[in-house]
């Protein structure tokens, strides 16, 4: 099972929670250069982004876990990744991320 955060001088990788929908559609869920590459496309509402949020709460934390990445001295969501165990007989971790560009991060 992941830890529940990780911390370096700089940032803070917690969970994500409820209280992040508004940072996240924000900051790069409407991004089409952040969403390029994934497996989702740019949320047109706050809904999506909700929807999106309480999948990966409601995901066990064994199958995948959702990390925002914030800033340790202001906690202002930098982007997010996630950690997925490939199968429950293999010991490989899958690791995706989004992380907004220019000015934004």
């Amino acid at each position: 099972m992941p830890p529940d955060t990780f911390e370096t001088a700089r940032l803070l990788l917690r969970p994500v929670t409820i209280t992040d929908i508004d940072a996240i559609f924000e900051g790069y869920a409407q991004d089409g250069e952040v969403t390029r590459y994934l497996i989702w496309r740019p949320h047109r509402s706050r809904s999506e982004t909700r929807a999106y949020v309480e999948r990966c709460i409601a995901t066990p934390s064994e199958v995948e876990r959702t990390y925002m990445i914030a800033g340790r001295d202001d906690n202002v969501v930098r982007g997010a990744f996630a950690l997925r165990q490939r199968a429950r007989t293999v010991s490989i971790a899958v690791m995706s991320w989004h992380l907004p560009g220019g000015d934004k991060a």
